[in-house]
């Protein structure tokens, strides 16, 4: 059965590192998703025959104190998301300076910008190495709310990264044998692509996600099928946000880095 957490009120604190990584055995399989111990596991090669790839690090509530500056944040920011392309070819040179960049526009709580710093010069390694194909990266901070987009959908890009900080639920995946294909290329309609709603499947904030898109190279696994979890409401009336970072890996030959900060629009994780 998925996991589930209750949404918790709780004070920021320290950084949240995951495990030292051990060259043992990952400790499970799913049919969809390849779970590691820390993301250096992305790499093993065990990770070619899934549709993603995991490392379950919960939060346990750890942001879930700070809506209120999230709140801010949307009203503050032009759009639900900015983004900063980084050359995959010089990767480790200019990672740290993209994501400073980046925060500096987010103007985050102190504690919480520190762990997306982390998290995202952890991660952004991994997958450029990864997708050592892919010309450049794009490193995004959105919020999503009443724009949440809740259908189950492959990714057009190469490949997605994400970890969700606040909203008390994460990314909900399903393994391809509880997919209606057909009915996902043709009807829309969840009820329809879903052949069995209690074997849907869900990370939680602090969740490291790797999700292959339908352009990921190779003749691996497919493209992971996906959606964002339902919207959530305070008792007030007021959605939950939740603050995500994704790094996206876009289809081989794409285009150069643009420098600098851009704002978007945001799309569904």
């Amino acid at each position: 059965m998925p996991r589930t957490s209750p949404l918790q009120l709780t004070p920021a604190s320290r950084v949240w590192l995951p495990s030292t990584y051990s060259a043992a055995t990952p400790k499970k399989h799913r049919a969809a998703v390849y779970v590691a111990d820390d993301v250096d596991g992305w790499m093993r090669t065990e990770g070619t025959k899934h549709n993603g790839l995991l490392v379950e690090r919960p939060f346990d509530g750890r942001w879930e104190g700070l809506h209120a500056e999230v709140d801010e944040a949307v009203d503050r920011w032009p759009s639900y998301a900015l983004c900063t392309q980084v050359d995959n070819a010089d990767l480790a040179s200019n990672l740290d300076a993209s994501v400073e960049e980046l925060l500096e526009a987010a103007a985050l709580p102190a504690a919480l910008a520190a762990q997306v710093r982390d998290d995202a010069c952890r991660m952004g390694l991994v997958v450029g190495e990864l997708c050592a194909f892919a010309p450049l990266l794009e490193v995004k901070l959105e919020i999503f709310g009443e724009n949440s987009c809740s259908r189950w959908h492959q990714d057009y890009y190469a490949g997605r990264a994400i970890i969700t900080y606040t909203g008390g639920v994460g990314t909900e995946y399903l393994d391809d044998s509880n997919v209606d294909f057909h009915e996902l290329e043709h009807c829309g309609n969840n009820d329809c692509i879903i052949r069995d709603k209690r074997q849907v499947r869900r990370v939680m904030p602090g969740d490291m996600l790797f999700m292959k898109g339908r352009r990921f190279p190779g003749a691996g696994a497919g493209a992971l099928v996906h959606k964002s979890p339902e919207k959530r409401y305070h008792p007030d009336g007021r959605v939950v946000h939740r603050l995500l970072l994704k790094i996206d890996v876009p289809a081989p030959g794409a285009r150069q880095p643009v420098a600098g900060i851009q704002w978007e629009r945001g799309g569904p994780p």
